[in-house]
């Protein structure tokens, strides 16, 4: 990620987001994981292979990855968050696995000793201030004829989770920061397809593929008081209500909760996730 908002970001990361991901790292895991399924399968690691996981985050797709490509093949991790790294690392030694490592670096800019087969990434891809020159960088990382893949989220309005906690908490914030505009980095920079195929072909990637994927994204097994946890710690009003005093944080839990018990059965907490599964060539 280049540019100012790589500032913020860096900062964000390596704070109190950072260390709150890596206390919710399993259900993170459960609520992204069908989406990195899909890309997997579209990419389709293959054994022996050295693949980069761009935006590793707490190493669950570390793991993935390398009960892919086996013993014999080499998974390296790159993520600016180092909670989410130091995580990641004791995942990895808690497997006692050996040819996975991580990199504190940012993928837009950083330099690699050694060329991979394919690049992956989970919904760490839509933060690059100048994505053409980011791409251009990771396609450069990629040996003649490489694999990329990723999953990044559709248009708020189709993602459930993350529509249903912000229409709730909006409206109790004194000065609400104005929406993302379209293409901005974040979480929905990419929910135009057309301008994933104009990025990825600017950076000259081939081959380009932009496929839809709807599958549940389930924030809660244990009832609403999770799921609301879910929303303000990890999810998408967490910068809303970052410094926002008490009584606000309170209401906007309530709201929250009134908000997601539709989506209570049992209890679970479930609701609609929209994605694009990306794959492309070097």
């Amino acid at each position: 990620m280049t540019g100012p908002n790589a500032i913020d970001q860096v900062e964000y990361w390596n704070g109190l987001a950072g260390e709150r991901w890596v206390q919710n790292q399993a259900s993170l895991d459960r609520a992204l994981g069908p989406f990195g399924q899909a890309v997997l399968e579209r990419l389709a690691p293959r054994a022996g292979e050295r693949i980069l996981d761009v935006g590793c985050g707490s190493g669950d797709t570390l793991l993935e990855l390398r009960a892919r490509v086996g013993a014999r093949g080499h998974v390296l991790g790159a993520d600016i968050s180092r909670p989410l790294l130091d995580h990641a690392q004791r995942r990895i030694a808690a497997a006692g696995l050996d040819s996975v490592g991580v990199l504190e670096a940012d993928a837009a800019t950083a330099r690699f000793e050694r060329p991979f087969d394919a690049i992956f990434s989970r919904f760490g891809v839509m933060f690059f201030a100048d994505p053409v020159l980011a791409f251009s960088n990771l396609r450069q990382a990629l040996v003649p004829g490489g694999r990329l893949g990723f999953a990044c989220w559709q248009r708020l309005e189709e993602n459930e989770w993350s529509a249903v906690p912000l229409a709730a908490a909006r409206p109790l914030i004194a000065n609400p920061p104005a929406p993302a505009a379209v293409g901005e980095p974040g979480p929905f920079a990419f929910a135009d397809p057309e301008r994933v195929r104009s990025v990825l072909s600017g950076a000259g990637f081939t081959h380009i593929g932009v496929e839809p994927l709807r599958a549940p994204v389930v924030t809660s097994q244990t009832g609403i008081d999770e799921a609301v946890d879910f929303a303000v710690r990890v999810g998408p009003a967490a910068r809303l209500i970052a410094d926002q005093p008490e009584p606000v944080r309170r209401e906007v839990r309530a709201a929250i909760a009134r908000a997601l018990a539709p989506a209570l059965s049992g209890s679970t907490v479930s609701l609609g996730g929209a994605a694009w599964v990306v794959s492309a060539r070097a």
